[in-house]
């Protein structure tokens, strides 16, 4: 375990050559393209390359994406584009935006009667419900967009759901419940060989069972959520997974450990613009040391 951090650097390192090679030949095809609708599409794709790694950089090119789709009024690229845009300005921190963003991919699809998009773009909503703390509102959205999907019979976002809904259950403290979501989702994403969503599956799972003091299964699906996330390259992804371990080793009092998983993990976050996760984990940071009786340090964390 002591020797994780840098071996995940070095895997780092090794994968996002293969995605620069992906995003250059996008680049190539977006300069060559004439096509309106097709140039948009490449552009929300580019946007998709960039969302775990340059969270303005994904942006940008969703803002290209939709400028170019209004032109040929294309519903699927001006969704996207403003669902992309709502989920990077989340990440970043900018809630008002990410909302306005989300209300107009919402009415995009809802005005074209898209359930596929209004399912995807209601998870979304959910999630900024439970940030905002309206758990109770975050499931409604998230119900309705499981019950879009298992219409549609789109096994992604069924998947996406349940997830999703595990989560509330375990804000609301019905662990078995949200284990039982959890493990749903897992069966739908690994059956899929969907390793974005199987790595969520995870390391919800994993932070469940080191909530329950089951260590050892913890540490078991964290350390997994790494290898795949080092495979897709997912920077912010794997931001959230060296916080997780570090929040495991602080249920376990093993401050100094949790310290070096969350310092990591901070880095990360400079790297990929995600000051949403920022700030959580200073309070980790913060706690770690108040754990120790050394507050002042505890202070210098909280307040940044």
């Amino acid at each position: 375990m002591k020797n994780l951090i840098v071996f995940i650097l070095y895997l780092s390192a090794i994968t996002t050559f293969g995605q620069n090679k992906k995003i250059d030949s996008l680049h190539l095809l977006v300069k060559k393209e004439a096509d309106i609708k097709r140039k948009a599409y490449l552009l929300n794709e580019l946007s998709v390359e960039f969302r775990n790694t340059d969270f303005n950089k994904s942006i940008g090119f969703a803002e290209e994406a939709f400028a170019l789709a209004k032109q040929v009024d294309d519903v699927e690229q001006l969704g996207r584009a403003q669902l992309y845009i709502g989920v990077q300005n989340y990440y970043l921190g900018k809630y008002e935006e990410a909302l306005k963003a989300y209300l107009a991919a919402l009415k995009i699809y809802e005005d074209a009667n898209n359930r596929r998009g209004m399912s995807a773009v209601l998870n979304e909503l959910g999630t900024f419900n439970k940030k905002q703390g309206d758990l109770d509102k975050s499931q409604k959205n998230f119900e309705l967009a499981l019950n879009l999907a298992t219409e549609i019979k789109d096994s992604s976002l069924v998947g996406n759901s349940l997830n999703n809904l595990g989560i509330i259950y375990e804000m609301k403290e019905d662990y078995t419940q949200a284990m039982v979501y959890f493990k749903k989702s897992t069966v739908i994403k690994e059956a899929m060989n969907d390793l974005n969503g199987v790595s969520y599956n995870y390391d919800n799972m994993g932070t469940l069972q080191a909530k329950l003091g089951n260590f050892k299964e913890a540490e078991s699906y964290l350390t997994r959520v790494i290898d795949i996330r080092n495979k897709l390259n997912d920077r912010a992804g794997y931001a959230i997974s060296l916080n997780n371990l570090g929040e495991m080793f602080m249920a376990k009092k093993d401050y100094n450990l949790a310290r070096k998983y969350l310092l990591t993990a901070l880095e990360l976050t400079y790297e990929t613009h995600y000051k949403d996760l920022r700030r959580y984990i200073f309070s980790m940071l913060s706690e770690t040391y108040r754990a120790e009786g050394n507050y002042k340090e505890s202070y210098q964390y909280l307040v940044k």
